[in-house]
């Protein structure tokens, strides 16, 4: 009685925003959370802190823009100021860093993801909105969701970093791969996301079998 679909987040469809976004060509989004330091600094919030700033410079320093993008903006969890501290620390020895502007819908934000070069994030469904857009995804998995996400949709573990991987030499090595593979992976993941949301779409059918 357990079926195999795949997370509804892979048929959201983007929205353009309303008001203009400056995405500049080839960036590289990163996505980072507060919640990650319960993972990987056993809830030490300097800690995690300082070793995200470390990785933002191991993208900063590929030379490509790379635009911090959050996810989350609830009261209790928000990406925002985090990221925020992030930028501010490094934006003045970093001239290609820039942060993705506050007020967009779910939507928007996968727009946004949607136009980037390649993808790293922490929050799984800022990894689903890149991956479903075909774009090559580098996962923080702080969770057991991310390595089924990456098994489901490219059959390895690759580009899906856990707790004892998170280590900047590790992260700048996958980092350069995915650069590398970019139009292969990216050419894989628009055939893939054609089965993917075949499966997504599939709940609703054995949801209406099962009422049935």
């Amino acid at each position: 009685n357990v079926h195999l679909i795949a997370d509804p987040a892979f048929c959201m469809e983007p929205v353009k925003p309303a008001k203009h976004i400056d995405i500049k060509p080839k960036t590289i989004g990163l996505n980072l959370s507060p919640l990650m330091k319960k993972f990987l600094s056993n809830n030490n919030t300097e800690e995690w802190s300082e070793f995200a700033v470390k990785i933002t410079e191991v993208f900063c320093k590929t030379g490509y823009p790379v635009c911090l993008t959050y996810h989350v903006t609830s009261s209790h969890d928000n990406d925002l100021p985090f990221l925020t501290n992030i930028y501010n620390e490094l934006k003045h020895k970093y001239p290609n860093l820039y942060m993705l502007e506050d007020g967009l819908s779910a939507q928007e934000i996968k727009y946004v993801i949607s136009q980037f070069h390649v993808f790293a994030g922490a929050r799984t469904h800022s990894t689903i909105a890149a991956i479903s857009r075909s774009v090559p995804t580098i996962s923080f998995a702080y969770s057991v969701k991310a390595r089924g996400i990456n098994q489901q949709v490219f059959d390895t573990l690759e580009y899906c970093l856990g707790k004892e991987e998170m280590n900047l030499e590790i992260i700048e090595t996958r980092l350069n791969t995915l650069l590398e593979k970019r139009e292969e992976i990216s050419t894989y993941l628009v055939n893939k996301n054609k089965e993917i949301k075949v499966l997504a779409a599939s709940a609703g059918q054995i949801l209406k079998d099962l009422i049935k």
